[in-house]
């Protein structure tokens, strides 16, 4: 991911999570993936956690953390006044 943003906009910047996570989060929403939680379990049972080091671990643990965030937001009951 940091690749592609650097070739993206040409520059060498590092992004922390609290550049991540909100991406992350607007590409779930605009994926409108029908079966999200589906796809992240076959993603932990089937993907050897030994073969899932670095950057990708990190970027499917933010996938699943995001995913969560999803779901209490929508379960979230609203106060409108």
């Amino acid at each position: 991911m940091s690749e592609a943003v650097q070739l993206y906009w040409g520059t060498k910047e590092i992004w922390s999570m609290d550049h991540i996570l909100p991406v992350f989060l607007v590409v779930l929403v605009r994926a409108q993936v029908p079966s999200l939680g589906s796809e992240i379990r076959f993603m932990n049972d089937f993907i050897a956690m030994e073969e899932v080091c670095g950057e990708s671990r990190v970027l499917l643990t933010t996938l699943q953390a995001s995913y969560c965030q999803l779901q209490w937001e929508v379960s979230a009951p609203t106060n409108d006044i």
